[in-house]
């Protein structure tokens, strides 16, 4: 970045991964992060650039999208990431609602492609052979930005619309290798989005540590007790001054590692 004198400010993070902010960033003493969010794609993951005033689309329509990109063999044939590679990690990864359709989550953001597909990133999910948001995490994310010498992945969004969302889809339910759970006034088994997350954290954690890397998170309440044991700096985004118990029990279970507020 263009700031003069960054060691005066005590900084301690790089979220930014190329060749030359890694060298960068050493020299100075700082922990470099790579960034991913492995819960979901943005629109612009399968090529979408809506304008702010475009009419939202249906789930119908955004299926349509979805299936038209599939359907690129042009592209797949490439073996390079694509839309049409993107849109096979979701049909392959996406979460299912209780109708059996592909959950999108809340919230639609022109800028970002729209809507987010909701995916479980969990290494079991997707059978042997077809590509999943795993895999493409890996592949697109992870592996190139060690590759330049980052210290570690930072997970974005561990955060309740995502981790608590119910996944009904069958064949993820029969892969999971975490009791599957209910709600109380429906017996439908599904698996709970914390679930699915925990076996991709816990899955990079080991493989990160193992390499001698760091794993950091924007964990959002009440996150923490699943994952804290798993990462080694936590922290989360905040709108504002955070209620003083809240933010007790966060530095508790964090014990002797880093917590981080990032103030918007």
């Amino acid at each position: 970045s263009g700031l003069e004198n960054p060691e005066d400010f005590g900084l301690a993070y790089n979220e930014m991964v190329t060749k030359d902010s890694v060298a960068a960033d050493h020299r100075l003493g700082y922990i470099n992060f790579s960034y991913t969010e492995p819960w979901g794609w943005w629109g612009w993951a399968i090529g979408l650039r809506p304008k702010e005033d475009d009419p939202k689309p249906t789930h119908e329509e955004m299926m349509a999208i979805l299936n038209e990109r599939a359907a690129d063999e042009e592209a797949l044939a490439t073996k390079t990431r694509s839309p049409a590679h993107a849109a096979h990690t979701i049909l392959n990864s996406g979460v299912y609602d209780k109708e059996g359709k592909l959950r999108l989550r809340r919230g639609y953001v022109a800028k970002w492609g729209g809507y987010n597909w909701c995916l479980n990133a969990s290494p079991y999910a997707v059978e042997e052979g077809k590509l999943s948001r795993c895999q493409a995490t890996y592949e697109w994310e992870i592996e190139p930005k060690l590759a330049l010498g980052a210290d570690g992945i930072y997970l974005d969004s561990v955060v309740n619309s995502w981790s608590a969302a119910p996944n009904y889809r069958p064949d993820h339910l029969a892969r999971s290798h975490h009791p599957l759970t209910f709600a109380s006034l429906d017996p439908t088994p599904t698996q709970l989005g914390v679930w699915h997350h925990y076996e991709f954290i816990a899955h990079l954690s080991e493989d990160l540590h193992g390499r001698g890397k760091l794993l950091m998170a924007n964990i959002f309440p009440y996150n923490w007790v699943f994952f804290n044991h798993l990462l080694d700096v936590m922290g989360h985004e905040t709108w504002g001054a955070d209620n003083l118990d809240k933010m007790r029990a966060e530095r508790t279970l964090a014990y002797h590692k880093p917590y981080t507020w990032l103030m918007q």
